[in-house]
């Protein structure tokens, strides 16, 4: 298979995600990058670089979105994370249009979705890198022994990144906005996956109206005001309905309405994706560069 037969799978991404396989994919890129790095040809082996990690953010956004249907939410809100790191190691490097993979779609629906969550406060950790190796040439690094690898670069069709050895832990802190966002804080004894108190009510309204994860679809968040006699029946010690995460006896226990989060959800058809020339050619001989990168 050629890299242009593989680019133009995966920019058909909205039509044939659960007819590919990607472990075929991802086993042809592996020779195409081999015969690169062979011929020393670095500018070609990024390129495939580029299609894995294309391969891999499409990926994780479709796990994502299964993980929704089958009501495993924290499992999907720790994938979306992975969509946004994976995205941001290759945004820098991909010159094609991002919209040619889907992959500015994928990022807006990734922000859409995390913004429908119940998570509000997380853990943050707090220590001391001690020790560090570079994973391109495995040698110790520090910031007075660089090895000459950059972090972030691509290096023989491999990121340059660094595998941290040894740490000092400092502290745990509770933080609004962290930088681990799966270091979610739930309460003690919580079923992360329950719809307890409705806390996924807004998630389960969208996910239960979209048919694939290429439907095009927006929200409005507003408050609607329900009045207190409807949650008679709801616990004390369960979280209030408001969203505020706090217990209901001690939130909106005494109050004559509850305004409650509302979701308004509008769903539209597909964008028709286009498919540039250069994608619908005849395919051309193995030794032809790939779509075009950033160079070095």
């Amino acid at each position: 298979m050629t890299w242009q037969e593989i680019a133009l799978q995966l920019a058909q991404v909205p039509s044939n995600y659960n007819q590919r396989d990607p472990k075929s994919l991802r086993h042809h890129l592996a020779r195409l990058k081999q015969d690169y790095v062979a011929q020393k040809d670095q500018h070609g082996a990024k390129a495939i670089w580029c299609f894995e990690s294309i391969i891999n953010v499409q990926e994780k956004y479709l796990e994502a979105f299964a993980d929704l249907k089958a009501r495993r939410f924290y499992a999907a809100w720790c994938t979306f994370e992975r969509v946004e790191i994976e995205y941001s190691f290759l945004r820098r490097h991909l010159l094609a249009p991002h919209s040619l993979f889907c992959l500015d779609f994928i990022l807006e629906k990734t922000h859409q979705w995390q913004s429908l969550f119940p998570y509000r406060m997380f853990f943050s950790m707090e220590f001391i890198k001690k020790g560090r190796k570079c994973m391109i040439c495995s040698q110790p690094v520090s910031l007075r022994k660089p090895c000459g690898h950059l972090i972030g670069e691509i290096y023989d069709g491999e990121m340059c990144c660094h595998e941290i050895t040894d740490i000092d832990w400092k502290s745990i802190s509770m933080v609004t906005n962290p930088h681990h966002k799966y270091a979610v804080a739930f309460p003690a004894d919580t079923d992360w996956n329950s719809n307890e108190s409705g806390k996924y009510d807004s998630l389960i309204h969208v996910i239960e109206r979209l048919e694939t994860p290429f439907d095009e679809w927006k929200t409005f968040m507003s408050k609607r005001a329900i009045p207190r006699e409807e949650f008679n029946e709801q616990e004390p010690n369960s979280f209030c309905r408001c969203g505020s995460m706090e217990h209901f006896s001690e939130c909106c226990f005494h109050k004559s309405e509850i305004l409650v989060p509302w979701v308004h959800v509008e769903i539209g058809d597909p964008d028709n994706y286009s498919i540039p020339d250069f994608l619908l050619l005849e395919t051309t001989p193995q030794t032809h560069q790939p779509a075009p990168v950033e160079n070095s």
